[in-house]
């Protein structure tokens, strides 16, 4: 045996004396072989895509929908308020004061739930300011309340213009900025699922056009490896029947 044969040498040999059921076993072997990689790599693909889904659903999702409920909240109690102020009838300020601890609190609740959730300097720094807004909207409203109860009409619009409708202005623009942060963020995960949606899309495309070209490859290599040996044979009859 030549020990400087070349290894690529051998293992052609040893592939051209295989048995035709044994080619045929090794070529629908490696055709499987590549359909489980291609399933593989559509899988984790899939899963890639899910969890940065699943990303974007449990934080910035989240957080827009609470700050958007919080904002709801708040601008009913703007509305409210300014009734309150607009009415002559100085008993409007009891009747809603119930209304408007509900409201209070139920900010006050959401409130506490986006706090946990806030992860960026820029979120933190908008939620602060949102809540130095607060202070200033519950004191301009409650002292609202406290001269609507006195009768003071004109002290009442005073205070409606120049304290609290600034206040609740503030207290809208500093909620709609850490919204606008949300929906930043969010617009920029749903562009970067969509990324991965494409680069997938071109991987499964490449793995499918590859596996193409080696089925072809295979099919070709395998027709060869039958019908040589079948004409070599044929051949060889030949040969012999005509030396009969």
């Amino acid at each position: 045996m030549n020990n400087n044969q070349n290894p690529r040498e051998e293992n052609m040999k040893i592939i051209s004396n295989m048995s035709i059921g044994k080619r045929l076993a090794l070529g629908f072997g490696l055709i499987l072989a590549l359909s489980i990689v291609i399933t593989s790599i559509g899988f984790w693909r899939l899963q890639t895509v899910a969890d940065a889904t699943h990303d974007m659903m449990q934080q910035p999702l989240a957080k827009e929908r609470l700050i958007s409920d919080w904002y709801a909240n708040l601008y009913g109690g703007i509305r409210r308020t300014l009734a309150i102020a607009k009415s002559a009838d100085p008993s409007l300020s009891e009747y809603f004061a119930q209304d408007a601890a509900a409201s209070s609190k139920s900010s006050a609740e959401t409130q506490s739930k986006i706090a946990p959730l806030l992860q960026s300097e820029a979120e933190k720094t908008a939620f602060a300011q949102i809540g130095e807004a607060r202070k200033a909207y519950l004191a301009g409203r409650d002292e609202i309340n406290k001269v609507k109860a006195t009768g003071d009409l004109a002290e009442g619009n005073r205070v409606l213009d120049q304290v609290f409708v600034p206040a609740a202005n503030r207290y809208l623009d500093s909620m709609q900025k850490l919204l606008q942060i949300q929906r930043v963020d969010i617009d920029a995960m749903a562009g970067e699922i969509d990324r991965i949606a494409a680069r997938s899309k071109m991987l499964m495309l490449v793995v499918q056009l590859l596996i193409l070209a080696f089925s072809v490859f295979g099919a070709w290599w395998l027709t060869i490896g039958i019908t040589r040996p079948l004409r070599t044979a044929v051949d060889v009859s030949h040969r012999v029947a005509k030396a009969i």
